[in-house]
């Protein structure tokens, strides 16, 4: 096997890839997004499926709109858990280990 046919095998599975795995993305996406905007969840599902790249690009740009999440919190308010929480507790729980 030549080089030039590697280049175009690791290509081509490198194209695969991507492409399927927009596709997973997006629908894994459309499925846990409780509505979308525009056209149904179904048309959206078909555009994704039948046209995996462009499907994708447009449903990101048209379906999904703006996140509620992030739209309604207000500015300045904290997270109820930080992943760091921990960090920022009081040692006294140590104290007994090293007595």
């Amino acid at each position: 096997m030549t080089w030039q046919r590697s280049i175009l095998i690791a290509a081509i599975l490198l194209f695969a890839v991507v492409y399927y795995g927009l596709a997973f993305v997006t629908l894994r996406d459309l499925v846990r997004r409780p509505a979308v905007r525009g056209l149904n969840k179904t048309a959206w599902a078909l555009s994704i499926l039948c046209l995996p790249l462009l499907g994708a690009v447009l449903y990101g740009y048209f379906g999904t709109g703006n996140s509620p999440s992030r739209a309604s919190r207000p500015v300045g308010v904290e997270p109820e858990f930080t992943p760091f929480e921990h960090l920022f507790e009081s040692d006294d729980r140590w104290e007994d280990f090293t007595r």
